[in-house]
């Protein structure tokens, strides 16, 4: 029984010893995630600004080492402790059931001699004395250990320690299809050369078409071998990769539930509007935006890696603006009707690509818009560049300062601005047309036919549009005047494309005008892709990416 009742003793030290760490940690909170760390956000900004700097490089792979290893001794810790609570509290029980069972059978003692009585209890006291000495010693070092953190050279896989602020270069960037319109947002496709003919109807000149699972208005990006898309509705928003040499749909990613919590309070022009925002990718993750304002992160397989909701978006027709990814942020236009106060609501973010924390975020005295900022280079470094009611405003790419800004447009601003041979170009139909240098200086403004929905295209020293969203349009990009228009019969939401000679723009009953880029208007061809169109084209090499109204296709040859 003596043993026994040491056995429960130990049994509830420990009890005691793992209860004690536990609420040792509770008074502490939950463990921080590395990935919330003010210093290595602050270094991250220093990175960005200095983007070659290796000196903050290492300081920022040793900071998040240690960061992640205190982590993760934390919740070793914890778990320690909660696996001693429970052997502990199960030994105590068992231990106390054994011992009320055995007191029920004591048997009757043997009569001893004083001398011999005298010595077991001095034996028995010792025996006491041994054990507890030794259980509060155990239990002493074991909580201290437990407290202070498992071993001293413990370090996290390699691949949760990688390097944090990995991203494409500028080059790698620029032979892909990123983002809305391409590389830099301009439209313009410098070393393809996509074919001028092709028939969707007979499927001559189409190397493949595949179903689109839900409907949408975004357009698609594309990466090496891979095409990335989303669909929307009122139920539902999803991301796709599509192959982009056989057109098989390798995945299809839902955004969770839990992240759609804003659904159906945001409107949407349409049904194909609920999927508007064109996603962005650098190669490494794909993030798309929908209009009711959950944004989701995926991995090149298809998997979560962050989903953020910014819903309801206070926006007339749902939020359309799509994504840039710029040097492992993604850039956020998130512009909305002013709040019931008059305080504005609208603002520019760049989010951590790996993480979707907020990096910086500049308040704007906008309303609500659709169109899709760009970066640029100008002398005091790169510039983010935004269009929106009434403001052109440019903002400082590492820190979200803003450099500039310019008044003069109105309306339901959906076309986006294009940089060109040091100029920046705005255009919205109900306010005109504004060159602004990169000093947020106007070189020249003008009125007359301007477009409402296509961004503008600037490629050769001249300015091509769409005034009134069904004619072509070529201005002079110097100082503005008018070298020839075009009625094309039939209406334009799709951007114009740049790539070769040839302008390629595709008219929502699916019939693309292919022109040549030059002074006077010359006419190539008008291919049809036998469904109608509302999304701006993607190209890769010499093949033409288009969402149709049901279908993806890839035009171009084998």
């Amino acid at each position: 029984m003596e043993s026994m009742a040491i056995v429960i003793f130990v049994a509830f030290l420990v009890v005691l010893a793992a209860a004690v760490i536990l609420a040792i940690d509770a008074l502490r909170g939950e463990p921080s995630d590395p990935l919330d760390s003010e210093e290595i956000a602050s270094l991250t900004a220093e990175l960005l600004k200095q983007p070659r700097d290796e000196a903050v490089k290492a300081r920022i792979r040793a900071l998040d080492l240690d960061l992640r290893g205190a982590f993760f001794r934390r919740q070793a810790r914890a778990a320690s402790g909660r696996w001693l609570l429970l052997a502990g509290a199960a030994t105590l029980l068992v231990c106390l059931k054994l011992a009320a069972y055995l007191g029920e059978r004591r048997p009757a003692p043997r009569q001893l001699e004083g001398g011999q009585e005298r010595d077991l209890r001095a034996a028995a006291a010792a025996r006491w004395s041994v054990a507890a000495a030794g259980a509060g010693v155990g239990v002493a070092v074991l909580a201290l250990g437990l407290a202070l953190g498992g071993p001293a050279d413990y370090s996290p896989a390699p691949a949760v320690a990688a390097e944090p602020v990995a991203h494409p270069s500028a080059e790698e960037m620029a032979r892909q299809w990123p983002r809305f319109r391409g590389p830099g947002g301009l439209g313009i496709a410098a070393h393809a050369n996509p074919p001028v003919f092709w028939n969707g109807a007979t499927g001559e000149g189409i190397l493949w078409k595949t179903e689109v699972p839900l409907p949408g208005a975004s357009s698609p990006v594309v990466w090496e071998r891979s095409v990335f898309l989303t669909g929307g509705n009122a139920e539902a928003s999803e991301v796709y990769r599509f192959d982009a040499d056989t057109g098989e749909l390798r995945w299809r990613s839902p955004v969770r539930a839990a992240a759609r919590g804003a659904r159906g309070a945001a409107g949407a022009w349409d049904a194909g509007t609920h999927a508007a925002a064109t996603p962005c990718t650098d190669g490494r993750r794909v993030v798309a935006w929908f209009a009711s304002g959950e944004m989701t992160c995926l991995d090149l397989d298809g998997a979560e890696v962050w989903t953020r909701s910014f819903g309801p978006v206070a926006n007339t027709y749902g939020h359309a603006s799509s994504l840039v990814m710029h040097r492992g942020m993604v850039l956020a236009q998130l512009d909305q009707d002013e709040a019931d106060d008059g305080s504005p609501r609208s603002r520019l973010m760049a989010l951590d690509a790996a993480s979707g924390r907020t990096v910086w975020e500049a308040v704007r005295p906008v309303c609500d818009s659709w169109s899709t900022p760009i970066v640029i280079e100008a002398g005091s470094g790169e510039l983010v560049v935004t269009t929106a009611n009434p403001f052109v405003i440019a903002y400082d790419a590492a820190s979200g300062t803003e450099a500039w800004r310019v008044e003069g447009l109105a309306g339901d601003v959906v076309p986006s601005a294009v940089c060109a041979d040091g100029l920046v170009f705005a255009a919205m139909e109900t306010s005109g047309v504004m060159a602004i240098g990169l000093d947020g200086r106007i070189a020249w403004r003008d009125q007359g036919d301007l477009p409402s929905i296509p961004s503008p295209l600037c490629f050769g020293g001249m300015l091509y549009m769409v005034p009134s969203n069904r004619m072509l349009g070529c201005r002079d990009a110097a100082d503005g005047p008018v070298l020839w228009q075009k009625d094309l019969g039939m209406s334009v939401e799709s951007s114009p494309l740049a790539a070769s000679d040839r302008i390629y723009v595709f008219g929502e009953t699916g019939v693309c005008i292919i022109a040549r880029m030059s002074a006077e208007y010359e006419e190539v061809a008008r291919p049809a892709l036998g469904e109608r169109c509302r999304a701006s084209p993607a190209v890769a090499g010499g093949r033409l990416y288009v969402r149709g109204e049901k279908h993806l296709f890839c035009i171009g040859e084998r």
